[in-house]
């Protein structure tokens, strides 16, 4: 029987993937300004102020300078820097290093997961909050966008740990959670026969992300948007 509670800040853990080389963009969107600090300042701000027990940050580990600006751009937080050395291979990649430091850690199967990005820039507290209250045990917490007459369930998601560890070794190249679940509702676990039912939450303002410049120009306006203040050859 799956149990409603409240998430409390011992067994939620933020994952923030901020890793992506923004090779359609031409500059790192992880540093693009928005109200005179970076998306992924924001991003590490709004998490912590979810008070989770810890917020993971994945980044590119490359001897590059946008490597070390973001390296930098987190040093001053409290947050546990996943290294992802292979960036290029897509979001998959980064979702498993910082799985491999969960496992590492030996988190119980009832932690959960928030996992966000650093470019769908009209995410707010609420909608975190939203995403992190009243679940159930066995709930995959989903973002629930784009067209009515095919939604898209996406990031970010708030998954139990036990889910991830049964299903997260599949995940492969870009294509990132929704590859689990296409468009199912009901998930049974390979390994120990759990049933995880998704949870859509309306949030439709979160299909604006920055993929390409054309969309950053789209958006830089009503989000006060500046690309970074450095850039990087």
């Amino acid at each position: 029987m799956s149990v409603i509670h409240s998430i409390h800040p011992s067994n939620l853990t933020v994952v923030i993937l901020a890793a992506g080389l923004s090779q359609r963009l031409g500059f790192a969107k992880q540093l693009i300004v928005k109200n005179h600090q970076t998306l992924l300042a924001e991003k590490i701000q709004l998490a912590r102020q979810l008070q989770p027990y810890q917020v993971l940050v994945v980044l590119p580990k490359l001897d590059n300078p946008i490597s070390k600006a973001l390296y930098n751009e987190v040093a001053p937080f409290a947050v546990t820097v996943v290294d992802n050395p292979t960036p290029q291979t897509g979001m998959a990649q980064s979702i498993q290093y910082a799985m491999t430091i969960l496992q590492q850690q030996s988190v119980s199967a009832a932690m959960r997961i928030l996992f966000l990005t650093v470019d769908q820039v009209a995410v707010t507290l609420d909608d975190l909050r939203l995403l992190s209250q009243n679940v159930e045990d066995n709930q995959l917490i989903v973002s629930e966008y784009g067209d009515n007459n095919q939604p898209i369930w996406g990031i970010p998601v708030n998954l139990p740990w036990g889910f991830l560890r049964a299903f997260g070794h599949q995940l492969q190249g870009d294509k990132g959670f929704r590859a689990l679940w296409q468009h199912q509702t009901t998930i049974v676990s390979p390994t120990d026969g759990t049933v995880y039912q998704l949870y859509p939450i309306l949030l439709p303002h979160l299909s604006q992300d920055i993929d390409t410049l054309a969309q950053f120009e789209q958006l830089k306006t009503a989000y006060q948007l500046l690309p970074p203040t450095q850039y990087f050859n």
